[in-house]
């Protein structure tokens, strides 16, 4: 909650945009009105030029839609839930925001990382940088490159499994200094949009004879 807070920075008088904890609890919490993204591109556009939030959380492909019907935007805004690059941070500064944050989280520990255009834009290096662990969080990286995160904000366990200290993203990583660079992914899950595809669920309806 303090992470969140630190990070999203609501004052209450006002509005913030979200739907999601990342928005909802500490804007909720310092007393500023919420109001949720509506989920036609075109209304959402028109929702923001009228809100003017102070600070927008939307996924990826709800940003990308938003950019789309050209929108002036303003306050700061915050993506996530799915990769988020440093040229849809780079379009969403151009359209007016006065900052635009690529936020890396897990359902296990939340919030991880952030990372804000200008730095994701400066860095040259390989994979894709989601920025330093955010107060609180502790990184490394297993012997077999997965990327292993700890911290108050992170799950006890998994149902019916014993309790754990490290929560393994399943994403393969290194570290640049304190930041996070994420390199490629290693468990059987896809992200499609900002939606979890498990392969294995529906491999074996696609099985044909000889292929």
């Amino acid at each position: 909650m303090r992470a969140v807070a630190d990070l999203v920075r609501p004052h209450p008088d006002a509005p913030v945009l979200g739907g999601t904890f990342f928005v909802l609890v500490p804007a909720l919490a310092s007393g500023a009105p919420v109001a949720l993204p509506a989920r036609s591109p075109r209304v959402l556009a028109r929702q923001v030029a009228r809100l003017r939030p102070q600070a927008s959380y939307l996924t990826p492909p709800q940003l990308r839609a938003l950019l789309a019907q050209r929108p002036r935007l303003c306050g700061r805004f915050y993506s996530g839930s799915a990769p988020v690059s440093a040229t849809l941070l780079d379009r969403t500064r151009r359209a007016g925001a006065e900052q635009a944050w690529g936020v890396y989280a897990l359902t296990e520990l939340f919030p991880a990382a952030a990372v804000e255009a200008a730095e994701k834009a400066a860095f040259t290096g390989a994979g894709d940088l989601v920025g330093a662990p955010l107060p609180g969080v502790t990184a490394r990286v297993g012997t077999d490159g997965r990327l292993l995160l700890a911290g108050p904000g992170q799950a006890h366990r998994y149902l019916g499994e014993q309790p754990h200290d490290w929560v393994d993203t399943g994403d393969v990583a290194r570290l640049d200094g304190d930041r996070v660079v994420l390199a490629g992914r290693s468990k059987d899950m896809i992200l499609r949009g900002a939606e979890n595809i498990y392969p294995g669920l529906y491999e074996p309806a696609l099985h044909v004879p000889g292929v």
